[in-house]
């Protein structure tokens, strides 16, 4: 815990230094017809306009005018979202279904030539339709990833999935977190791999599994450093075991989860890409050290349509039943059938489960993503595992989900 401790004091003496030199907007900005201290970021958050059944029942003209003026006045930008995700195997009648809700956004403080500066944030609540949770599930079909990464282990499930303050100096070049930080946002993060309830749906696919720190959520600080097309991050954050709110008592406590992450985001002819390597070490109070390894992979092929993707974690002493080892790679398509926002995706997922004696989840993911109005997209899922890690009643396993998400 002096390894966290002593971060936090420099990432908090570091940004006093820079925080002389930056001042809160004082001039208006006018865009879009709407004058304001802060730009206007709400168009940009979920523009989607080219979808297949129109506006929609619900276009809500005056709400959305109200949120861009919200945006240009106090610099909040938001949204809220209603995911529910149904999962089933027909040979066998397994299911299971929950609906994620999702407020999620920045609130700017900061916003000049000099430094940008926000609150951001993340409040989740998760309910379960079904007698089977999703863990529950994946364990029936005789596998140790989940199915989607919706799982808790209530009916009902309320958390502060991330609440920082973040700030940026020198045109982005350096910036910090500290708070409450999400680390599957801010460390080894894959835009096409990242998501249940935009992309691929399995856990492997949706997060940073084979690391020791996936989905972990605590109180800690980031420092990011850039430099033409490459990047520098370090980090500390308490190893919590409750991770629901902010854990001050077990910020002395726990052991401290270390990062480092080095980059290289490269513009070539075919388009961006993204490379890079994250590795992290936790002391656990056995004595042991777990050291994990993250190599992640982006690159566009045709600029802002087809991109190939992959993430490879490994750790080196898991604890429990979990997944020290895991692999994603494949295909993503944008703008599918000339409508710009649909998307398919394609990926082969491969997991090690340290609890087994029998081998590992391997299989294929393959969805179509469709906006059927503005604010409202549906996606229909299908894996396919021809391998498995627990005993099960079929050698394989065909799993069909139906996703909708509505947007305000």
């Amino acid at each position: 815990m002096k390894k966290l401790t002593a971060f936090l004091l420099l990432v908090l003496n570091t940004s006093h230094l820079l925080l002389g030199q930056s001042t809160t907007v004082d001039s208006l900005i006018q865009l879009n017809g709407i004058e304001g201290k802060f730009e206007q970021l709400t168009d940009g958050i979920f523009p989607n306009t080219d979808s297949h059944l129109g506006k929609g029942l619900f276009p809500l003209p005056d709400y959305y005018n109200w949120k861009r003026k919200l945006s240009a006045n106090t610099g909040l930008d938001y949204v809220i979202t209603f995911a529910p995700i149904y999962q089933i195997n027909w040979q066998n009648g397994n299911s299971t279904a929950n609906i994620e809700n999702d407020w999620m956004g920045k609130w700017r403080w900061i916003e000049n030539e000099k430094s940008k500066g926000n609150i951001s944030f993340w409040l989740m609540h998760v309910h379960n339709f079904s007698s089977l949770f999703t863990t529950q599930f994946s364990q029936k079909e005789g596998l140790s990833l989940d199915t989607n990464y919706g799982d808790i282990p209530y009916q009902d499930y309320v958390a502060i999935m991330g609440l920082w303050w973040e700030q940026s100096f020198f045109d982005d070049k350096l910036l910090y977190r500290i708070g409450h930080i999400n680390s599957n946002m801010v460390w080894g993060n894959n835009q096409y791999i990242n998501d249940d309830r935009d992309g691929f749906m399995n856990s492997v696919s949706a997060s940073q599994q084979g690391t020791s720190w996936v989905g972990n959520r605590s109180l800690g600080a980031q420092m990011s450093f850039v430099n033409k097309g490459y990047y520098l991050s370090i980090g500390a954050q308490s190893a919590n075991n409750d991770q629901r709110f902010p854990d001050f008592e077990g910020l002395m406590n726990n052991p401290a989860t270390v990062f480092f992450e080095l980059g290289w985001t490269p513009l070539m002819t075919m388009g961006s890409g993204k490379y890079s390597i994250t590795l992290s070490n936790v002391d656990h109070p056995s004595g042991s050290s777990n050291t994990s390894v993250l190599v992640n992979i982006r690159q566009e092929l045709v600029p802002g349509k087809i991109a190939v993707f992959a993430r490879y974690g490994q750790q080196s002493i898991p604890v429990g039943p979990s997944v020290p080892s895991a692999l994603t790679a494949g295909v993503y398509w944008n703008q599918v059938f000339n409508y710009s926002s649909d998307a398919i995706g394609v990926a082969y997922i491969n997991a090690e489960a340290s609890d087994s004696l029998i081998g590992q989840d391997q299989g294929l993911e393959a969805f179509y993503r469709m906006l059927l109005t503005e604010r409202l997209d549906l996606t229909v899922d299908g894996m396919y595992f021809y391998q498995k890690s627990r005993e099960s009643e079929h050698n394989n396993s065909l799993i069909t989900s139906i996703r909708l998400r509505f947007v305000l």
